[in-house]
């Protein structure tokens, strides 16, 4: 009886070893975009805007484009904290809130299409 215990709790965990190995597969497909950024603040618009699309568990399944987009506020940048919140809610009236103008006209722009279509110069709005 003994060695049955201790061979069904060999099994359980190897079997759970396997099973966690994999975890995440999926996720380093969306997230090696944002790699090669340095820039934490732009970092966090790219996580923002490239959520995990095949989530394998509750957590994962959470969208945590609103928690990356939060983050910039740590990082003293209430404009692009604004430009990122009015993005991912496709909420236009957010943008009223950035100071810079030219932003604004860029987040205007940006959150009135949809999150699938979200043109390129939305990814870097500072860029020139």
């Amino acid at each position: 009886m003994r060695k049955t215990l201790y061979v069904l709790a060999l099994l359980f965990f190897f079997g759970f070893f396997i099973q966690t190995s994999t975890v995440g597969a999926e996720e380093v497909s969306d997230i090696s975009v944002c790699e090669p950024i340095t820039d934490a603040i732009e970092k966090n618009l790219c996580m923002a805007l490239h959520p995990i699309k095949n989530p394998e568990n509750r957590y994962r399944d959470k969208d945590h484009s609103s928690y990356y987009c939060s983050l910039m506020e740590y990082q003293k940048d209430r404009d692009m904290m604004n430009f990122c919140s009015a993005i991912v809610k496709s909420d236009a009236s957010i943008c009223a809130n950035i100071g810079s103008v030219d932003l604004e006209k860029t987040c205007v722009e940006c959150s009135s299409v949809g999150k699938a279509e979200i043109p390129k110069k939305c990814f870097t709005p500072r860029a020139k």
